[in-house]
């Protein structure tokens, strides 16, 4: 009887050993739960401290909102997606990006889709600048 139930443990030992996850696959899959986790916070924190977009903060005030950009304004102004006012980009400057980071053409000119703001504007009276220069 004794001999019996020394086999009957060790088989159970050893179907025991054969479902058990190997330490190595435990860790990868740890380790991949890690990097997906640091992936989804990066573009959590990239989100809310871009320059602008959908988590930026609203005025307080029409104040705030109407306050003067720090630079002179070359190309005109526009407002970026809190209200605010910011500077235009010129002819070939770059433009949109994820979530507009990059700002808003002047008028008369296009973002497209290579960041780029095209098409002419006038610099003075019948001076036009193009983007790209075949216009």
């Amino acid at each position: 009887m004794t001999l019996n139930y020394e086999a009957n443990v060790r088989r159970a030992a050893s179907s025991a050993k054969g479902s058990q996850l190997h330490p190595a696959a435990t860790m990868d899959s740890a380790m991949a739960f890690i990097i997906i986790g640091f992936i989804l916070c990066g573009n959590f924190i990239y989100l809310t401290n871009a320059r602008r977009g959908p988590f930026c903060t609203p005025c307080r005030s029409l104040e705030e909102c109407n306050q003067e950009p720090n630079e002179v304004c070359v190309w005109g102004e526009s407002r970026d997606n809190c209200g605010r006012r910011e500077c235009a980009k010129g002819p070939g400057q770059r433009c949109g990006g994820p979530i507009n980071v990059y700002g808003n053409c002047a008028e008369n000119l296009m973002c497209k889709s290579d960041e780029r703001c095209h098409g002419c504007t006038e610099l003075s009276d019948a001076n036009f600048l193009c983007y790209p220069n075949e216009y």
